[in-house]
């Protein structure tokens, strides 16, 4: 399996002022694994099965990207006033939502 790097880095804040960088389909699988203190919710469960399917090859890094990205904004964890692009022709960007 080789590493399957992002377009673009993603970028969390697992705790108050402390940011992770995440670049790669293989290293959102560490994460998710190793380091996720946050929610593990639906879409927790669905961000593990992304990164397998794009390291076996049977989907994109932006599969795995995507899925990443909406664990963390489920858990709240996405970083703030980060522009995040979405390779997508349905969308242009994808902001995180606002803290209620």
């Amino acid at each position: 399996m080789k590493e399957r790097p992002f377009h673009i880095t993603v970028t969390i804040e697992p705790k108050l002022g402390r940011f992770r960088y995440v670049r790669s389909a293989d290293e959102a699988r560490r994460v998710l694994l190793q380091e996720w203190n946050a929610v593990r919710g639906p879409k927790y469960f669905a961000a593990l099965a992304a990164p397998k399917d794009s390291l076996s090859g049977k989907k994109t890094p932006s599969h795995a990207r995507r899925a990443f990205i909406a664990a963390a904004i489920e858990a709240r964890i996405l970083a703030n006033d980060i522009v995040t692009p979405i390779a997508d022709a349905r969308l242009t960007f994808m902001f995180r939502p606002a803290a209620e």
